[in-house]
C-alpha cells in the first residue's frame, strides 16, 4: 500500500473492526491500531471493548451494537495516511497468522515450565509486607500475596502462551550486579555462592523488554496499645502494616523515558485478564521506541564529536 492513501468509509470500517482484531485491520490499511481507533471515533463507529475477542472465543461475548446514523456534520469517510512501516514485518506476519486472543482459564491447564517452577518457589516463600517474590532463582517476576498467587500464575501462563503464539520468546535472565569489594571477608569457605538477581524479559525485535506482575498494597496504621493506668503514657512511634488489595498489574520495568505505556492493571470496569491482548500488542511499539532512542543517542554522540572537532580546528586556526 506504499504511496497510496486509502479511503475509509463508516459502513466498511464498522464491518471490518467487528470481524477481526483492530491490529489486523490496521495492518491492512498500513496504519497503527491507535490511528485506526481514532478514525473510528471520528466517524462515530463503535468498536469492540477490551477482552471482546477472548470472550467471543469462549462463546460469551456481548452482541455487537448497531452502527448509529452519522451526527450532523460528521464525516462519512476519511482518507488514511499509511506509514512506511506500521509494525515490524515479523510482528505483522505473526498477528495475521494468529490473532492475539488468549483466555485465562479458571485452572492451570498444561502450564508452561516457568510457571510450574515459579509456583513451587513462591509457594514456599514467606511474605514480606504481605507479598511473596523470588528474585535470585529461576522464577518469574511475580510479587503478589499468597491469596492472589494462583490467579497471578494463571495470568502469566496465558501471557506466555499468547507471546509464543506471536513468535516472541519469554525468559528469566540473570542480571549483572556489581561485586562489592571488602577489605576483609570472613565468610566460611564452604558457604553457598551468592546467587545473582534475575529478571523476566520478552525478546521482541532484538530488544529485551523486562516485565513483572505485581499486586498493589495499602498502608494502614497499626493501632497503638491502650494504657489503663494514670500518668504519662510511654511514647511509641507510629507503626504501619501493608495490606494487599487483590489488584494486579502487568508492568514494563525498563522503559522509563521512552514515552510508551508501561502499566496494565485491574480497574473498576476491567480485569487484567482482559488486557493481555493489548499488552502483547504494545510490545512492538516498545521495541521501536528502544531503537529510536538508541538512534537518537548515536546521532547526539556524532554531533558532539563533530562539534568538538570543529572547536579544535578553530582553536588551531587561531593559534596558527
Amino acid at each position: 500500500m506504499a504511496g497510496e492513501r486509502p479511503i475509509c468509509d463508516r459502513d466498511t470500517l464498522y464491518e471490518e473492526v467487528w470481524k477481526e482484531p483492530m491490529q489486523v485491520v490496521a495492518k491492512r490499511y498500513g496504519v497503527s491500531d491507535v490511528a485506526l481507533a481514532k478514525t473510528c471515533r471520528k466517524l462515530g463507529v463503535p468498536v469492540p471493548g477490551r477482552g471482546y475477542w477472548a470472550k467471543l472465543k469462549a462463546g460469551r461475548a456481548d452482541p455487537r451494537p448497531a452502527l448509529p446514523p452519522p451526527e450532523v456534520g460528521q464525516h462519512r469517510a476519511v482518507t488514511l495516511h499509511p506509514v512506511e512501516h506500521p509494525m515490524p514485518p515479523e510482528w505483522a506476519a505473526a498477528v495475521e497468522a494468529a490473532p492475539l486472543t488468549q483466555i485465562v482459564h479458571e485452572t492451570l491447564e498444561d502450564p508452561h515450565k516457568l510457571v510450574v517452577l515459579s509456583g513451587r518457589y513462591l509457594a514456599k516463600t514467606h511474605p514480606t509486607n504481605g507479598l511473596v517474590s523470588v528474585i535470585r532463582r529461576t522464577c518469574l517476576a511475580i510479587q503478589v500475596s499468597p491469596e492472589s498467587l494462583d490467579r497471578a500464575l494463571r495470568i502469566f501462563d496465558a501471557l506466555i502462551k499468547a507471546l509464543r503464539a506471536a513468535a516472541l520468546q519469554v525468559e528469566v535472565a540473570v542480571v549483572e550486579e556489581p561485586v562489592p569489594v571488602h577489605r576483609y571477608d570472613y565468610r566460611p569457605l564452604d558457604r553457598e555462592p551468592h546467587r545473582p538477581a534475575r529478571v523476566t524479559r520478552v525478546l521482541c525485535e532484538g530488544e529485551s523488554i523486562e516485565i513483572s506482575l505485581t499486586e498493589s498494597v495499602r498502608r494502614v496504621e497499626v493501632p497503638r496499645r491502650q494504657y489503663s493506668g494514670k500518668g504519662d503514657h510511654v511514647w511509641e512511634p507510629k507503626l504501619h502494616e501493608y495490606v494487599p488489595t487483590g489488584e494486579l498489574a502487568l508492568q514494563l520495568t525498563n522503559t522509563a523515558g521512552l514515552g510508551v505505556r508501561s502499566k496494565w492493571q485491574d480497574g473498576k470496569r476491567q480485569r487484567l485478564e482482559d488486557l493481555l491482548d493489548d499488552f502483547v500488542g504494545n510490545l512492538s511499539r516498545v521495541a521501536l521506541a528502544f531503537k529510536l532512542k538508541r538512534q537518537a543517542e548515536e546521532e547526539r554522540a556524532v554531533a558532539a564529536r563533530e562539534a568538538e572537532r570543529r572547536e579544535l580546528e578553530e582553536l588551531l586556526r587561531r593559534r596558527g
